[in-house]
């Protein structure tokens, strides 16, 4: 794809975007083509922090040679000239694939891939300081590798989505986005070379190599939202890491990956307002839940004359919510036809015994992110988060190991087991940290109890 008007190089001449490209604009799309042997060789040789006489000192290939190859001077080197190279350089063998694939071609690249993060269907409200902590660690290089965790629905993927606008605008990188969770993108259109990716993943050690020839030295992010874990996709990124030097890898997950060098985050629920705030409307409004909500019940409800709703009333429901994104979605949809009373009366009376603990309707994709984050927790934890929704709101360490006849050090490895996968908020209060188990969670594991 040529890009009309004024284009910016990134990374020899490899990416071409506008450059005054507007936020918004993502379907102006960057091109990611294979890097040329010479750009290869020269970013290998830079990576090792080698002078081209230096490499050429220490490969016995004459510095001429090493000249005329990252000049494009030359194209197809003898074999021999390219095992001594990579020898030197300590090329893994995704890499050497990748110098050989090159010196095969005997005419520059002319294909590409068109990759470009999806659009968002809605506002972003929130979750800045996370945006711009991530964005900030794949663009300085602290971290070539990012993980979002977190209980599902919490807004991972939406998060993500704007790391990858983000990085797209300021830095005209490619984003490659690659759906691997159940549920897929939502419909988002998807290139083809997630599917590459995905090929990959499963073992194609073909759909790798091209993967990564696609790549090459290019700065490009690839998205894998909804990763399940596991040592393919582990194996996979890293894999690609290792083989593309300017690659970074962001990646959203219910399950953490505790990855050596990864940054890594837990994603919490937005935050609720405290019942302290309810005489004060105008704070209550600021909190994030709450703009969400109502920044979702008007997007649903534009120009029908939208009656204000109860701010005290929509702070109870943000609280009985949880402040989790989805639920709040879900919610606002439901005012085109229900009041914000209504909804919080419904949500009330379903929840009454041990029995009756199911969610209304509309509210059932949330049960199903919540229950599949559950199902996360071992079968003797499962059995012990059940007896905590029994009891008080909040706990301690210490009331945690009391109420369940646990050691100090199981409590603590019960708690981090559940705050994992985001069932708790652990909230510093006073001396020591305050347990909550969120409230959308208490009844799906009420509700499980036979």
């Amino acid at each position: 794809m040529e890009a009309s008007g004024n284009t910016t190089d990134v990374c020899h001449g490899r990416v071409s975007v506008p450059s005054s490209a507007p936020f918004d604009n993502i379907f102006a799309e960057p091109v990611l083509r294979p890097l040329e042997l010479g750009d290869l060789l020269r970013e290998h040789r830079e990576q090792r922090g080698l002078s081209q006489q230096h490499l050429a000192d220490l490969s016995t290939v004459s510095v001429r040679t090493v000249r005329n190859i990252e000049s494009g001077c030359i194209r197809k080197p003898r074999r021999q000239t390219l095992s001594l190279l990579a020898d030197t350089l300590k090329l893994d063998r995704i890499s050497c694939a990748l110098l050989n694939d090159a010196a095969e071609r005997s005419e520059p690249a002319d294909g590409g891939l068109d990759l470009h993060p999806p659009h968002p269907f809605s506002s972003f409200v929130g979750r800045l300081g996370d945006r711009d902590a991530i964005t900030r660690t794949l663009t300085a290089g602290d971290s070539r590798l990012a993980v979002i965790s977190g209980l599902g629905g919490v807004g991972k993927s939406r998060l993500a989505m704007e790391v990858a606008l983000r990085l797209r605008e300021q830095n005209g990188w490619p984003v490659l986005w690659v759906p691997l969770g159940e549920s897929g993108d939502g419909g988002l259109p998807q290139a083809p070379a997630a599917d590459l990716a995905v090929d990959a993943i499963r073992g194609d050690a073909g759909s790798s190599a091209r993967l990564a020839r696609l790549i090459g030295g290019n700065d490009a992010l690839i998205v894998l939202d909804g990763m399940p874990g596991g040592s393919s996709v582990e194996g996979f990124a890293f894999a690609l890491l290792r083989a593309c030097p300017r690659l970074r890898v962001l990646a959203t997950t219910t399950a953490p990956w505790r990855a050596r060098g990864a940054m890594s985050l837990r994603l919490a629920p937005l935050a609720v307002p405290s019942r302290d705030l309810w005489n004060a409307p105008a704070q209550v409004t600021e909190t994030e839940s709450v703009r969400l909500f109502f920044d979702r019940m008007h997007q649903g409800r534009s120009g029908s004359g939208l009656p204000d709703a109860d701010p005290v009333a929509v702070a109870e429901l943000c609280r009985r919510l949880d402040g989790i994104p989805l639920a709040l979605e879900l919610a606002a949809a439901r005012c085109a036809e229900l009041s914000v009373e209504v909804l919080l009366h419904n949500l009330i009376t379903t929840a009454g015994g041990t029995s009756d603990q199911t969610l209304p309707g509309e509210f059932g994709p949330v049960w199903e992110v919540i229950a599949i984050s559950c199902d996360f927790l071992a079968g003797p934890q499962r059995e012990h988060a059940r007896l905590l929704a029994r009891s008080a709101e909040r706990w301690s360490i210490e009331n945690v190991a009391v109420e369940l006849e646990l050691s100090i050090s199981a409590a603590i490895d019960l708690v981090d087991a559940m705050a994992a996968v985001g069932l708790v908020r652990v909230e510093n209060r006073g001396t020591s940290p305050e347990i909550v188990l969120l409230n959308l969670v208490r009844r799906v594991l009420l509700a499980s109890v036979p």
